[in-house]
């Protein structure tokens, strides 16, 4: 932000030179390193005087009503040939002797009075600590003052007029905080919405999940004696597939009894073949009244009683 104050440059009649025929002051100090208000200057802040102090008009006394309104009467000259020597603007003046004040600026420089010097409003960027001028970006106004280093009411005028400005720059920056606030407010609000958006749809999956383990759990016991029938089924076909091969009439009931598969079906898959060697034995002995000898007489027990784990305790120990 850039900030408007006054500095002063007391004229120098030493090195002032009056050219009272061409009706002009030469060499003309426009501005100093260090204002007789406190303000340094650094030696970059002058590098576009030329720019900045060409061809304005010089008045005489302030306007401390209004710096920057001044009338055609109270011009007394233009600066021209504007220049920077030791690092300091200096410049010419031309004097409009048409004009009272005019005659009056060049009268009171060729009698070199004392006490008269340029002071000037301008547009300053200023140092963090607002003691120190970083570069002049506009000259509003320069006048000729008697004793410009007691220019302080004027001064604190237009300190005044920076507290207006600053608090109209600060108003308008609050405003943009306050429309960025109102942005950031909505933005969070739509983002609290989605959280618990995602929060109900998290509950929902949650509750999913949990259904689904429940399910699982009551279908797992169905599964595994599934998995039982399906085991008996298959060791049933690979037994009757067994004994189809073995040459063995698996609808002969007595030859293939019910108990015969039992013990089939109890023994190791490596252990079945031998088993079913043994009935094919078997089956060529009668017993004294012509029958078959079963494996339930052979391990003398009744047919009704005949106990598959007891046979294959009594005929294949060993085998599980």
């Amino acid at each position: 932000m850039s900030t408007q104050i006054t500095t002063e440059a007391e004229l120098d009649f030493e090195h002032v030179v009056v050219d009272s025929e061409a009706k002009v002051l030469r060499n003309v100090l426009l501005c100093g390193k260090e204002s007789k208000n406190g303000y340094k200057f650094t030696p970059e802040a002058f590098k576009n005087s030329v720019a900045l102090y060409s061809n304005l008009p010089v008045c005489i006394d302030h306007n401390t009503e209004n710096p920057t309104g001044r009338k055609i009467r109270e011009i007394a000259g233009f600066i021209t040939n504007v220049r920077l020597e030791n690092g300091k603007p200096y410049g010419d003046i031309e004097v409009e002797t048409a004009i009272d004040c005019g005659v009056d600026l060049l009268a009171l420089a060729a009698k070199k009075r004392r006490g008269i010097g340029m002071s000037h409003v301008a547009r300053y960027k200023m140092s963090r600590d607002k003691r120190t001028v970083e570069a002049i970006e506009q000259v509003v106004t320069v006048d000729v003052v008697v004793n410009p280093a007691t220019t302080n009411s004027f001064f604190e005028q237009t300190q005044q007029e920076i507290k207006n400005m600053d608090l109209e720059a600060l108003k308008a920056e609050l405003d943009q905080i306050k429309g960025q606030k109102a942005v950031l407010e909505s933005d969070l609000e739509k983002a609290n919405k989605l959280v618990d958006q995602y929060k109900t749809e998290a509950t929902q999956l949650v509750s999913q999940v949990t259904t689904l383990r429940d399910e699982i759990a009551g279908i797992k016991p169905e599964f595994e004696k599934l998995k039982t029938e399906a085991k008996a089924v298959a060791d049933r076909v690979e037994v009757e597939k067994l004994l189809t091969e073995a040459a063995l009439d698996i609808t002969d009931k007595v030859i293939v009894s019910e108990s015969f598969l039992s013990i089939l079906l109890s023994a190791a898959p490596d252990a079945r073949m031998e088993i079913i060697n043994d009935r094919k034995t078997a089956v060529g002995a009668r017993a004294p009244t012509g029958g078959v000898i079963s494996p339930e007489r052979k391990a003398g027990t009744n047919q009704e009683q005949f106990n598959p784990a007891n046979y294959l305790e009594a005929n294949h120990k060993g085998v599980k």
